[in-house]
């Protein structure tokens, strides 16, 4: 009955379990021909599948017994080569052996993962390796190229502060000379010396400029302008020069200025002709090489000396 309904419902296994069950019933009532072909039904069902060589091992030691019970010599010799070769093939998969297999397979799994990932390790490190030498060589190329570049900008730097320095020579040597070839007069001079006024503020600016500047040759530069000043400072030559032209050119206001501000001193009486003049107090002290607030203090001693007097006297630039 087991049979029949594992068969109408399509369970071949079922049925397999039935049959062997069955087939040993036979066995008991030592019916070897019906047990025998029950037991070939399992068998052809059994060694149709790989994942049943129990019940396949199972089934060939029960027909075994009946090839033993019918005397087939033949069918036992056969049923013995099947169980042994079934009972190796049990080993390989359930046994210690297969226990022993798994394990190795395992650990050459495990070596090789260890083998792959230490590969990779190398080989990620090769790559940093070789990321971090292109970095370095990159780095070091940048900074040759800007120590190229800041010594290029240095050098053209250095150019034009000589070509300025050089225009300032070239433009005193100009004036001076042109002042030389020129009628010897206040006027000529007063031009002489606002153009030596506008050159040292050229270069007062350019000093200051350098002053602020992180160059190693920025301190030669600025002493270099510091001199270039100097030389065009008002010198006792000018000076000499500029006043025996305004004792020429105005005598009057100049005997006038020597008898009632008596006691004037040669630096006093530079400051009331050049304020005469009409230069203000930055343009004398320029010219003076001294500070603005040096003009200042002059002039209030002037005035502290000669007290009112001092302004009537001198009054305001009409000269030029």
């Amino acid at each position: 009955e087991d049979i029949r309904l594992s068969r109408e419902h399509g369970d071949e296994r079922n049925t397999m379990f039935a049959r062997i069950r069955l087939a040993s019933i036979y066995m008991e009532k030592e019916d070897w021909e019906a047990a025998q072909s029950e037991l070939e039904l399992a068998a052809d069902y059994v060694r149709s599948r790989s994942n049943l060589t129990g019940f396949d091992q199972q089934v060939s030691a029960l027909l075994l017994t009946v090839a033993e019970a019918r005397g087939d010599e033949a069918a036992q010799l056969t049923l013995h080569r099947h169980l042994q070769a079934t009972a190796e093939l049990l080993k390989s998969k359930d046994g210690e052996r297969a226990v022993l297999t798994v394990n190795l397979a395992l650990q050459q799994a495990r070596a090789e993962n260890d083998r792959l990932l230490q590969h990779a390790n190398l080989e990620r490190a090769k790559m940093e390796g070789a990321a971090l030498l292109t970095v370095c060589v990159l780095l070091v190329v940048i900074a040759l190229f800007l120590r190229r570049s800041k010594k290029q900008a240095l050098h053209v730097q250095e150019l034009k502060f000589e070509r300025a320095v050089t225009q300032f020579q070239l433009d005193k040597i100009r004036s001076e000379s042109k002042y030389a070839q020129a009628q010897q007069t206040i006027q000529s001079y007063f031009t002489f010396l606002q153009e030596r006024n506008a050159a040292i503020d050229e270069l007062k600016k350019v000093v200051a400029q350098l002053r602020h500047s992180s160059s190693p040759q920025s301190k030669d530069q600025r002493h270099k302008l510091e001199l270039l000043m100097q030389d065009h400072l008002m010198t006792e030559e000018n000076w000499h020069r500029f006043k025996t032209t305004f004792v020429m050119e105005y005598a009057d206001f100049y005997t006038r200025i020597t008898e009632e501000l008596p006691g004037l001193t040669e630096s006093q009486l530079r400051i009331v002709l050049l304020q005469k003049l009409g230069l203000n107090n930055q343009g004398m002290a320029d010219l003076l090489g001294v500070g603005q607030d040096s003009i200042k203090k002059a002039k209030q001693r002037l005035r502290k000396k000669y007290g009112n007097h001092f302004d009537e006297v001198v009054g305001s630039p009409t000269f030029i």
